[in-house]
């Protein structure tokens, strides 16, 4: 299983020297769990890696149930966020648990740099 936590990201970013904090996007591990648990995410892994042929599945809703019933997307105790998936293939597993983390970095960077282009138009 692949893990990743919060300790060592800034849970904010400070503005106007430090007069303002603001929440860095998808720093949360609830925010995280719930970006990778969105529908964009979950389509673009599935087509991605080319899970339906994968799984010889006939239709979109089977595969979408199995990938719902194999993802593991945890909050844990001290704000870590634990993902991972279950397949009888291990490599398939592994890959689809690192495409995930993949989305879930375009995502954050998207959302930083959509944050970043709101300050420079309110500046």
């Amino acid at each position: 299983m692949l893990s990743g936590g919060g300790g060592s990201e800034l849970p904010s970013i400070p503005l106007l020297d430090g007069v303002m904090m603001v929440p860095q996007t998808g720093s949360s591990a609830g925010t995280a769990s719930l970006l990778l648990n969105s529908r964009t995410v979950r389509q673009d892994v599935v087509s991605n890696l080319g899970l339906k042929e994968e799984w010889h599945l006939d239709s979109e809703l089977e595969v979408y149930r199995h990938f719902d019933q194999s993802l593991i997307c945890k909050v844990g105790k001290n704000g870590e966020l634990y993902v991972g998936f279950r397949d009888r293939n291990d490599l398939l597993a592994h890959t689809i648990a690192e495409e995930l983390l993949r989305q879930l970095s375009a995502l954050n960077y998207g959302l930083k740099c959509q944050l970043g282009r709101q300050q420079l138009q309110v500046s």
